[in-house]
C-alpha cells in the first residue's frame, strides 16, 4: 500500500515544465547587459579618484557629471527604449544598445578632455538605456510562465556576483594600468556578448515594424524623465530652491501631464498608461521602487562608514560589501524557484522583513566601536538575503500577468521606476549625511540605516496589502 500510495501521490504533482536549453543560454546574453551595468556602476567609483587627478583643471562638480551624465541618459531613453523594442523587435535594439554602449566605453577609455569624457558617459548610458529595458522582455517568453520566477532569479544572481566582481577586478586593473583599462575591457566584453548572442537570441520581429514612430511622443517622454533624473540627482547638490532645479521641476510637472494625455488620446505611443492598471505591475512598481531606494541608501553609506568611522581599507570595504552580496548570490535561484512554486507574494513580503531587520540592527548596534560578529555580519547577511528575495522575484512579478507583446514598454516603464529608486535612496542618504565626517557623522549614518530599514518594511507592506491574493 505505501508503495502505491507514493506513486498516486507523485502522478498528483504536476511535473515542472521543461525549460529549451536555448531558453537558458539567451538568458546567460541577457544577463549579460546587467554584468556590464553593474561592472560599470562599480568601476566609476573606483576610477573616479584617478580621474580628478586626470583632469585636475576641471572642479569636481564638473566631473560629477561623469556619473550623473551616465544616470541621466540612462534613466530618460529607458521608457522609449523598450517601446522601441516592441515596435522594431527586442534583439534589434538590444543589439543596437549593445553597440552603443561599447562604443560609449571605448570613448571614456580614449577621453583627452573633461567634455569628452563627460559626452562619452552620456553615449554610454544610452546604450545601456536600450540594453535594460529589452534584455529581459527579450528573454522571458522563452520561459514557461510557472517558471519565469526561476529565470528572474538567476538573473538576479548574475548582478549579485558582478557586485562582487566589481570592486575587486575593478581596483586591480586600476592600480596596475590605470583608470582608462576597465572602460577599454567593456569592448571585448560586449563583442562576446554580441556574438554568442546573434547565435541564441530569439529572432522576433515587432508588433509594428513598419509604422510610423511617434516622435512627439519619443520627446516628450525623454523630457520628462530626463527632468525628473535631473532634479534627483542634483538637486541637493544645486539647492532645492535654486534656479536650476525650480527649472526642471517645472519642466518635470508641464511635460508629464502633456505625455500621459497623449498617451491617452493616441494609440502607439511610448507610454502605456494602462499598464498602471494592471494590479500586480502597479505594486511591484512600487514596491521595487522602495526596495531600490532602501538598498542604495545603505550601498552608498557602508563602505563610508566603514572607511570613516571603523577606519577600514578601501579593499577591507570591498569585502565587507563582498559578503552582502555573497549572501545575496546564495540565495538568488532558490528565492526564484520558492516564487515559481508558491506565488511572488509570501518571498517579497519576507524579503522586505528580513530587509528591514538587517538595517533596523545595523541603525540600532552600529557605532564607533569595531563590531564584526555583532553588528556587521548578521546586518550585512540578513540585510543582503532580503534585499535579494526581493530582488529575485519582483520582476517576474511585474511582469506576471502582461501579454508578452507588452514586455519592452512594460520593462521601459518598470526599470524607469527601479532607476529612480536607486537614485532617490542615494541622494536621500547624502542628504542625511550632510557635511559630518567620522565619528562625528555616526548618528547620521545610523538615520540612513533607519531610513533603508523604514523602505524595506514599506516595501513588505505595500506588496502584502496591494498584492493582496496568491498568484498561483
Amino acid at each position: 500500500m505505501d508503495g502505491i500510495d507514493q506513486a498516486v501521490n507523485n502522478a498528483a504533482v504536476p511535473a515542472p515544465t521543461p525549460v529549451p536549453a536555448r531558453a537558458w543560454a539567451a538568458l546567460m546574453v541577457g544577463s549579460a547587459t546587467v554584468v556590464l551595468i553593474i561592472l560599470d556602476a562599480g568601476f566609476v567609483a573606483l576610477a573616479f579618484p584617478e580621474i580628478e587627478a586626470s583632469f585636475g583643471e576641471s572642479s569636481r562638480s564638473t566631473l560629477g557629471w561623469v556619473s550623473s551624465g551616465y544616470f541621466i541618459a540612462l534613466s530618460s531613453f529607458m521608457l522609449v527604449a523598450g517601446w522601441l523594442g516592441d515596435r522594431l523587435g527586442r534583439r534589434r535594439v538590444f543589439f543596437g544598445g549593445l553597440f552603443v554602449f561599447a562604443t560609449g566605453a571605448l570613448l571614456t577609455a580614449l577621453a583627452t578632455s573633461t567634455w569628452m569624457l563627460i559626452l562619452a558617459r552620456v553615449v554610454q548610458g544610452s546604450g545601456a538605456a536600450a540594453l535594460t529595458p529589452v534584455s529581459l522582455a527579450m528573454v522571458l517568453p522563452a520561459f514557461p510562465l510557472e517558471r519565469r520566477a526561476s529565470a528572474v532569479g538567476a538573473w538576479g544572481v548574475a548582478g549579485a556576483v558582478s557586485g562582487i566582481v566589481a570592486p575587486t577586478a575593478g581596483a586591480f586593473l586600476i592600480d596596475v594600468v590605470g583608470w582608462r583599462a576597465p572602460f577599454f575591457v567593456f569592448v571585448p566584453l560586449a563583442g562576446l556578448a554580441w556574438l554568442v548572442g546573434r547565435r541564441v537570441l530569439p529572432d522576433e520581429r515587432g508588433d509594428d515594424p513598419d509604422g510610423a514612430i511617434d516622435v512627439p511622443g519619443i520627446v516628450s517622454a525623454t523630457v520628462v524623465v530626463g527632468a525628473i533624473s535631473l532634479v534627483v540627482t542634483k538637486g541637493d547638490q544645486w539647492g532645492w530652491g535654486s534656479g536650476g532645479t525650480i527649472l526642471a521641476i517645472v519642466v518635470a510637472l508641464v511635460s508629464g501631464p502633456l505625455l500621459v494625455h497623449r498617451a491617452r488620446t493616441r494609440v502607439g505611443t511610448p507610454l502605456d498608461v494602462d499598464l498602471f492598471q494592471v494590479r500586480s505591475f502597479a505594486s511591484a512598481s512600487v514596491v521595487s521602487f522602495l526596495s531600490q531606494a532602501a538598498f542604495f541608501s545603505f550601498f552608498f553609506s557602508a563602505p563610508l562608514f566603514l572607511i570613516d568611522v571603523w577606519e577600514w581599507s578601501t579593499l577591507q570595504a570591498g569585502f565587507a560589501i563582498a559578503l552582502n552580496q555573497v549572501s545575496a548570490a546564495v540565495v538568488g535561484i532558490a528565492g526564484g524557484r520558492w516564487a515559481d512554486r508558491n506565488g511572488h507574494r509570501g518571498i517579497i513580503v519576507l524579503g522586505g522583513v528580513l530587509g528591514a531587520l538587517g538595517h533596523g540592527w545595523l541603525a540600532f548596534a552600529a557605532d564607533a566601536s569595531v563590531d564584526v560578529w555583532m553588528v556587521l555580519f548578521p546586518s550585512f547577511v540578513v540585510g543582503g538575503v532580503g534585499s535579494m528575495f526581493i530582488g529575485s522575484t519582483i520582476s517576474a512579478a511585474a511582469f506576471h500577468d502582461l501579454d508578452d507583446s507588452r514586455l519592452g514598454r512594460a520593462s521601459g516603464s518598470y526599470y524607469v521606476t527601479r532607476r529612480l529608486g536607486s537614485a532617490a535612496g542615494a541622494v536621500a542618504a547624502v542628504a542625511i549625511l550632510g557635511d559630518r565626517v567620522g565619528i562625528d557623522a555616526v548618528d547620521r549614518f545610523r538615520l540612513i540605516w533607519a531610513f533603508s530599514a523604514v523602505c524595506f518594511l514599506a516595501s513588505a507592506v505595500v506588496m502584502r496589502i496591494t498584492f493582496a491574493k496568491p498568484d498561483r
